[in-house]
């Protein structure tokens, strides 16, 4: 009986945060249908995985230096974007985030603050899994715009070899925003060479305003190889808690448009306790 009530309030409840999320999303587009065009920015790069863990706090830094700017290409140097998360549940995340940029001959800046919350679905099938994102980045710097991105998260596989996707949206509002809605990818192809390291290939892109495209020349898209690291770092700092684990990711990205910057690297570093 107790477990058949965890069931339905587990289910009550994340529709709940659906409804408020698609309420949500459908009253930024609506309020920003006419917005003026303005550049796209760069960012730090991740592909969001559906794993969550009741008890779990996870602290990041994401950091990515980028070179060779063809013409099309936001000239941002540096990036770099502090987060901070915790789940209440094994279905719910909620965390933080600040953002960094360096442009070229500039010093270094705050650009964004935002707040984001994943959700975890219950597995369809084994090799499947599946959940939603939605984050708010809200400008600290005047040059930056407000963006709400939303979309699903799809991964397929297992922890010796996995396929992840997010498909998401992008909507900018306030100062600075831009027209229509952006599709703005990530895609993670991972494969475990020992229990404590794995190589994969990322890819990750942006196709401004959808409904009425730019060319492909305007069109940010990238790939390149990661290599990621994983360590138990002590016992669980809680009884029935998970293992503290550090994490580094280490990877190259070759742009492959006149809109992206010809080599960026980024490294990020990670703990979860």
């Amino acid at each position: 009986m107790f477990a058949s009530c965890h069931v339905y309030f587990r289910e009550r409840y994340t529709m709940q945060i659906l409804r408020y999320c698609i309420v949500t999303v459908a009253g930024l587009l609506l309020a920003t249908a006419a917005s003026p065009l303005a550049p796209l920015r760069a960012g730090t790069f991740e592909v969001k995985t559906p794993d969550i863990n009741k008890g779990e706090t996870a602290a990041s830094l994401n950091s990515n230096a980028q070179g060779r700017f063809p013409v099309n290409a936001d000239p941002t140097r540096y990036s770099s974007e502090l987060g901070l998360g915790y789940s209440p549940t094994s279905w719910f995340f909620v965390g933080g985030k600040i953002n960094f940029d360096q442009a070229v001959d500039e010093h270094w800046k705050i650009s964004t603050a935002g707040a984001e919350i994943q959700l975890r679905f219950e597995k369809a099938r084994p090799g499947f899994d599946y959940g939603w994102y939605t984050g708010v980045d809200v400008r600290i710097n005047p040059d930056e715009t407000n963006t709400l991105t939303f979309g699903p998260i799809i991964q397929f596989g297992d922890d010796k070899l996995s396929l992840t996707l997010n498909p998401f949206f992008q909507k900018t509002f306030g100062e600075n925003r831009e027209d229509g809605i952006a599709f703005a990818y990530g895609v993670m192809a991972k494969r475990e060479i020992r229990q404590v390291m794995a190589f994969g290939v990322e890819a990750y892109g942006t196709i401004p305003d959808i409904g009425n495209s730019r060319p492909i020349a305007f069109q940010d898209h990238r790939i390149g190889p990661v290599l990621y690291f994983e360590r138990e770092v002590g016992g669980p700092h809680h009884k029935g808690g998970s293992q503290p684990k550090a994490t580094l990711d280490i990877g190259t990205y070759f742009g492959l448009t006149e809109a992206s910057p010809d080599v960026t690297g980024k490294i990020k570093i990670g703990l979860t306790w």
